[in-house]
This record gives C-alpha cells, sequence and structure tokens, in this order.
C-alpha cells in the first residue's frame, strides 16, 4: 500500500472558524486510501490520539469529504487530555478506504503505517492510539515497523501494551459517572441521603454493543443493573422480560464474533430477546440510563433535526421524544458528541443527568497515555504492567469522579461546565506540560 501522490502538509489551517496546527494528507495505491491527520495544538511536547478506518462514502471521492469530522474530533481529543490533565495536544486520524483495505488488516497496518511516517516528520512528537475500525491487533502490527514504537500506542500485553480495549478501560470511565450521578440523583433529587444502593433495580439501554458499549453492559450488569436493551449494526435486542438481557451471554458472542455473533444469538434465543431490525428501536425502550456509545449526534432538536438528517446522521432522533417514551434519567455520552448541544441543555432542563462525552469516557485515552508513558519511560527496560494497570485505573476512577461530581453541581449549562473543567486544568498545567499539584 505505497503512498502514490507526494503527501500534502498544511500548517495552521483554518477549519471552520477554528486553526488547526497541522493537517496531513497522504494518499496510497491512488486512491484506495487517503488518510488524513489533524492535530489541533502543538502546546505540548505530544500529541495523541486514535486513528479510525471508514469506508468511503458513496456519492464522492473527495479526500476532504471527512475533514471537518477529523478535525472536531481532534479539537475533542484536546479537551479530553486537558480535563484529566494529561499534558499532551489531542490529534486525530481518518482513513477513507475502499472495502479490499477495510476488511483486510494487514492492508490497514501498511497504510498507518505509512501514513505515520509523513506525520512524524512533521510533528515528531504524535502518538496514534486505536479507534473504530482500528484494534490493538492493528496497532500491535505497526508498532512492530522499525521507528514507529514511539508513536503508537493502545497494544495487546504480548506486545508490552495494558489491551485497554479487552479490560474495558473507556467502559470503567463510562461506569464510574454513571455510579455517581445515581448517587447524587438518590441523594439530591430524591433526597433520601442514600449512597450504597442507589442502582439496586436501575433499567439501561445501550447503543452500540462494542468495546466500549459492552464492557459498560457488563460492569453495570456486575452492579446489579438490569441492561433492558443493546443495538448494533444488525439491529436492536430488547429483553422480553423483566430480568434483563443475559449480558454474559452476549459479551462472550461479541468477544467472539463481533456483532454478527451477537446477532445470531440473540436470533437464537427469542424467547427472551426481542429482536427488531431497526437498530433506532432501543430509542424508545424505557429506561433509567441510557449510553450512546455508537456515532455521533444521536439525539437533536425537533427544529435542528432535518439539518442533522442531511449533515451528520440520517439516523438522528427526536430527543423531545426520546425522553417522553424513555424515561431516562442519566444519559453517559460513551461515544463523542451523541447529542447536540441544544439536545443536552434540553435535556438538562428537564432534570437529566447529562454526562459529556470528554468527562466519561476518557478512560481509553488514560489507559494509552500510561501505557505509553511507561514504555517511553523505561527505553529498553521492562514494563511491569501490573503496576501500569493499576496507575491507570486509580487515574480513571479519581478524576472521572471528581469531574462528574463537579458536572452535577454546576448551575450553568452542561457542555460549559465541562469547558471550564478544561480552561482550569490548561492553567494548572506549567510551560514543562507538569501538572501544578
Amino acid at each position: 500500500m505505497a503512498i502514490t501522490s507526494p503527501p500534502i502538509i498544511r500548517r495552521d489551517l483554518m477549519i471552520g472558524s477554528e486553526q488547526f496546527a497541522l493537517v496531513v494528507q497522504t494518499v496510497h495505491d491512488h486512491g484506495a486510501a487517503v488518510a488524513t491527520t489533524a492535530v489541533h495544538r502543538q502546546d505540548f511536547s505530544r500529541r495523541i490520539g486514535g486513528a479510525r478506518f471508514e469506508l468511503w462514502p458513496d456519492d464522492t471521492r473527495d479526500p476532504d469529504t471527512r475533514l471537518a469530522e477529523v478535525a472536531d474530533l481532534a479539537r475533542t481529543m484536546s479537551d479530553k487530555t486537558l480535563s484529566v490533565m494529561i499534558p499532551a495536544d489531542g490529534q486525530k486520524s481518518v482513513v477513507l478506504c475502499e472495502r479490499s483495505v477495510f476488511e483486510d488488516e494487514s492492508k490497514k497496518a501498511e497504510v498507518l503505517a505509512c501514513h505515520i511516517e509523513v506525520v512524524r516528520t512533521a510533528d515528531c512528537g504524535v502518538i496514534f492510539g486505536p479507534d473504530m475500525e482500528n484494534p490493538e491487533s492493528l496497532q500491535d502490527r505497526v508498532s512492530l515497523v522499525s521507528g514507529l514504537r514511539d508513536h503508537v500506542t493502545g497494544l495487546s500485553e504480548k506486545c508490552g501494551g495494558l489491551s485497554i480495549d479487552q479490560r474495558g478501560y473507556t467502559a470503567q470511565g463510562v461506569v464510574t459517572g454513571i455510579l455517581e450521578a445515581l448517587r447524587w440523583q438518590a441523594s439530591h433529587v430524591n433526597g433520601n441521603g442514600s449512597r450504597g444502593g442507589a442502582w439496586a433495580g436501575r433499567r439501561a439501554s445501550i447503543q452500540g454493543f462494542g468495546a466500549v458499549g459492552a464492557n459498560t453492559a457488563l460492569l453495570l450488569h456486575e452492579r446489579g443493573i438490569r441492561v433492558v436493551a443493546v443495538s448494533n449494526k444488525f439491529g436492536a435486542y430488547l429483553a422480553a422480560g423483566d430480568a434483563g438481557l443475559d449480558v454474559p451471554a452476549l459479551v462472550r458472542a461479541w468477544q467472539e464474533g463481533g456483532d454478527a455473533a451477537v446477532h445470531d444469538l440473540a436470533r437464537r434465543q427469542r424467547d427472551t430477546i426481542r429482536v427488531e431490525p431497526d437498530p433506532n428501536a432501543l430509542l424508545d425502550v424505557p429506561a433509567d440510563i441510557f449510553v450512546p456509545a455508537a456515532t455521533r449526534w444521536v439525539l437533536a432538536m425537533p427544529g435542528e433535526i432535518e439539518e442533522v438528517w442531511r449533515t451528520e446522521n440520517p439516523g438522528a432522533y427526536d430527543v423531545t421524544q426520546f425522553l417522553r417514551r424513555t424515561g431516562v434519567q442519566v444519559i453517559a455520552e460513551g461515544a463523542n458528541c451523541p447529542l447536540t448541544p441544544d439536545a443536552e441543555a434540553y435535556c438538562q432542563g428537564q432534570g437529566v443527568a447529562v454526562l459529556v462525552d470528554f468527562i466519561i469516557n476518557c478512560g481509553g485515552l488514560i489507559g494509552c497515555w500510561r501505557e505509553w508513558e511507561a514504555r517511553h519511560e523505561a527505553g529498553d527496560g521492562d514494563v511491569v504492567l501490573s503496576v501500569v494497570h493499576a496507575r491507570a485505573r486509580a487515574h480513571i476512577g479519581e478524576v472521572v469522579s471528581a469531574n462528574t461530581i463537579e458536572l452535577l453541581q454546576a448551575t450553568q449549562p452542561v457542555r460549559r461546565a465541562a469547558d471550564e473543567i478544561v480552561r482550569r486544568n490548561r492553567g494548572r498545567l506549567d510551560d514543562n506540560g507538569s501538572p501544578d499539584r
């Protein structure tokens, strides 16, 4: 998968209303794949973010077709790093490719490795992590390319990583936020002063039963919260009875065979699972907790939904109908930007605890950073993974709990409150990128 035209390197590029420090684009095998990386800022010595793979849209082969998306994701990564006191800027990469590349991990690894080679010549501080359609097995392949190991993270344990997706790092942060919100509601909204058992009998629905959603479902199930509905690209899977779904069985199926295996299991268990071909059927299921962990702008206000359908997500749903039909009281944003800002504000005005994406879905970032940091500092020395695991998990628990409580206490719009956390933390990081604690 050779680069077949000169790379395009643009500095201080205006995308929308914001300037981005660096945008790098590479074309592979005459357009079979085009990789774009956006670096938001270069304030610290390192830039970190995931690289995701997407199929070319049916209606265009314009290399800039995802430029606004990759820029928005890079900006969100900057917010995420600062929200958890990681001294690094945000960056993000999107690789658009033909199906022949999309379905071949070895070709994807070749594309990503070649692209990183170009990006690191323009910015030696970049670190690439896993993302959609880019699992740790692909990251492992890239890490073995000479000279690239210091520029990748999110590896399997056999390659010196933390196996972040398998261990559910992002889900740990999401569930930490959910439990804090339920405690808060039990104590401050319901007025019963309860902390322990605040989630007894609660129901959850999870959109996107993948690396984040499946592990979130399992962690909620282990705490006695009934998962009553999940969805993936094949449909929605709704509990037929009061007991909720058999989450461990669904998670095992996902681990063994992905979305297709979950779908096959659900079809075989029609006595306990109602299978709906439309994934959006999940958005009508009554629940206390909703975890959107699939895509951007799932819920929107009635006045903006047609524009969202046209520009962002043709499956977006009216948030006013969603709340009326489901009665949801906690929305935990496992995906980035699953609600429009106006939809977030509406939910908050209805008394719903909205847990902003980069405040709670930062567990994967923390794990990736801690993994890279330990390997980078060790050089040729040994990394004790058990110690790194413990540090990463402690970091996730402490920072997500503190930031979630701050969100719940805020009287201003929740997105603005999350931005205030970012601004405050930027002020706490000195010029060397060291936390001023």
